[in-house]
């Protein structure tokens, strides 16, 4: 039923265009809906683009609506192509993908930065995906993605301009209804920290742990400035096990590292009784502990240990310390 309606809606739309493409008489409101029922259907990713042609005849009554309705079917589609390659792994889906990457930055250089974060932030995380996209495209995932991330920096830098970025805009507008500096300072982080998430893994995995321990602790930052404290501590937490596998934290230091995060996730003031939360502090006081251990401090140790031992089994017990 759901596809019957949409070829329906589809097929009145494309009469609507065809009408105003013969210079018939067209009322912005009658566009304006037409596009609103495309809007409405789901359209094939591989007929995005045919369906954005059939529709230009609209774009002078409705202009606001047409831009709206490409950017977000461009969008789209270039999500579900992500999500068949990582699937599958059919090098025609990475050029549908780089096809996309192009017609967005075609349409807004802005708009071509989310794109890509978009993109890599998924293939950082499926090595496979990551392999077919290097050798097709013939570019180094983890030296875009470091790219990607300054530019996206800039962006944050320059909300007011994005907000006169129609292209851009109308990607905010199919999110948050209203393209305020707010909500353009969110769609910029939103697409930010999953990357800046995969490849802070990525280089943690593959022994890059300047740069890891780099990326982690920005994110703390972030993390602790937007008030989202377990991300905090979890950053926080990964960058302290960079930095000590790396050498560059050792002895005293190492434990007084732990120490301060170990009482900032134990603080009252902010200790939740959730599994995301307790696992958190679970992995923090298994890091305190070890390097409390590699200091031969066996007393506080075991204080520790009498006072948080259910915390170190919340993956294996129910939430309630009782």
């Amino acid at each position: 039923m759901v596809q019957e309606e949409s070829i329906y809606g589809l097929g009145l739309a494309s009469i609507i265009a065809k009408a105003a493409e013969l210079g018939r008489p067209i009322k912005p409101s009658d566009a304006d809906a037409a596009l609103r029922i495309v809007f409405a259907a789901f359209i094939s990713p591989d007929y995005v683009k045919p369906v954005l042609r059939v529709l230009e005849p609209l774009r002078n009554k409705a202009p606001h609506r047409y831009l709206e309705l490409q950017v977000s079917s461009l969008v789209d589609a270039m999500d579900n192509y992500i999500s068949q390659l990582s699937r599958y792994g059919r090098e025609d889906v990475v050029d549908k993908i780089f096809d996309l990457l192009n017609e967005l930055g075609r349409l807004s250089p802005n708009l071509g930065v989310i794109a890509w974060a978009r993109v890599l932030a998924r293939a950082l995380e499926n090595e496979n995906m990551r392999l077919l996209i290097e050798r097709r495209l013939g570019i180094n995932v983890v030296d875009k993605a470091d790219e990607v991330l300054e530019e996206l920096s800039k962006l944050k830098e320059k909300v007011q301009e994005l907000m006169s970025d129609e292209e851009f805009r109308s990607y905010v507008e199919s999110m948050y209804i209203k393209a305020d500096e707010e909500a353009v300072k969110r769609t910029i982080l939103k697409e930010t920290f999953p990357l800046k998430h995969k490849l802070a893994h990525y280089k943690f995995r593959n022994d890059d742990l300047d740069d890891a321990a780099r990326l982690f602790n920005e994110m703390a930052e972030e993390d602790r400035k937007i008030g989202i404290y377990e991300n905090y501590l979890a950053n926080s937490n990964w960058a302290l096990r960079a930095e000590a596998i790396n050498g560059s934290l050792v002895g005293d230091e190492l434990v007084k590292k732990f120490q301060q995060l170990y009482e900032e996730a134990f603080n009252e003031k902010h200790f939740e009784n959730t599994a995301w939360y307790l696992s958190t502090a679970s992995l923090i006081l298994g890091g305190y502990l070890v390097s409390l251990a590699l200091m031969g401090d066996h007393e506080t140790i075991n204080k520790l240990l009498e006072k948080h031992l259910w915390v170190l089994h919340t993956d294996e017990q129910s939430l309630d310390p009782d």
